[in-house]
């Protein structure tokens, strides 16, 4: 479904609106809404686009833009498959799995453990354990976007 097909869908469905098309008549193109409606439609909105942005671009490590260590998250090895896909394999000693997603064309994240897992340490957790992950990210902001997916608190 087109951007534009949806916005149609979801002002028809909350805000009682025919058309977005313009009719260049105030009564047909100044509908009164009441914010009940103007509420429930941009709620709507908001999760078609989480649910548009759990289909992420996953992509390999080359050729990766440049990153910088953005902080960590708290999530269970199987929250991030379900929001990721599986993840690439690491170098197999300080880093198991990494998940290089491309959020938007613009903003680039790898999600990874660091020195956490039994291949660094065998009184580690096994990887499936893991509950702390390194975020590297190509803008500053790019954890909150990764937060936001897991449906956590941002700062």
């Amino acid at each position: 479904m087109t951007t534009d097909a949806l916005f149609e869908q979801l002002a028809k469905k909350h805000l009682c609106v025919e058309t977005l098309t313009p009719r260049n008549r105030d009564g047909l193109d100044f509908p009164a809404c009441n914010v009940r409606g103007i509420k429930k439609a941009l709620q709507a909105a908001y999760e078609a686009g989480q649910k548009s942005n759990q289909k992420t671009t996953v992509r390999t490590m080359r050729g990766a833009p440049a990153m910088m260590l953005l902080g960590t998250i708290e999530a269970s090895y199987s929250k991030l498959v379900a929001t990721f896909g599986e993840p690439m394999e690491g170098d197999g000693y300080k880093t198991e799995a990494v998940w290089a997603v491309d959020l938007t064309p613009d903003i680039s994240v790898q999600i990874y453990n660091y020195k956490n897992s039994q291949s660094y340490d065998k009184a580690n957790p096994r990887l499936q354990d893991v509950r702390e992950w390194s975020v590297d990210g190509t803008q500053s902001d790019a954890i909150e976007w990764v937060r936001g997916m897991l449906k956590q608190e941002t700062k």
